[in-house]
């Protein structure tokens, strides 16, 4: 076990709790719904959300389950592939809604 790891961070903000995420929507004044069941905002335009992932390492599958997730409570997300440049482009520039980026560097600390 890792000389880092932290029993409270590890499950922290995990829970998974739909009812109350879809009562915080509701308490945001997110409460109309379109024809497809799937909430809009208070506008009437549709709330759809993008996920994008990079070809490079696409996490397509993990995205999926964020996607599946959110629409438990009436939330619409799309994953979007994005080539390596655009991708890159778009995070930069903040023009993501969401993003899903893999990597396993960044949680082994490096030891001098």
């Amino acid at each position: 076990m890792s000389p880092f790891f932290v029993e409270e961070a590890y499950r922290s903000h995990t829970a998974y709790a739909p009812d109350r995420a879809s009562q915080l929507l509701d308490e945001m004044g997110l409460t109309e719904y379109d024809s497809e069941g799937l909430r809009s905002f208070p506008d009437g335009s549709r709330m759809t959300f993008f996920i994008n992932t990079c070809d490079a390492w696409p996490a397509t599958g993990v995205a999926q389950f964020v996607v599946a997730d959110w629409a438990r409570v009436g939330v619409r997300a799309v994953v979007r592939v994005r080539s390596r440049v655009y991708w890159s482009s778009e995070q930069s520039s903040r023009r993501m809604d969401f993003y899903v980026w893999s990597g396993n560097m960044e949680y082994i600390p490096l030891m001098l």
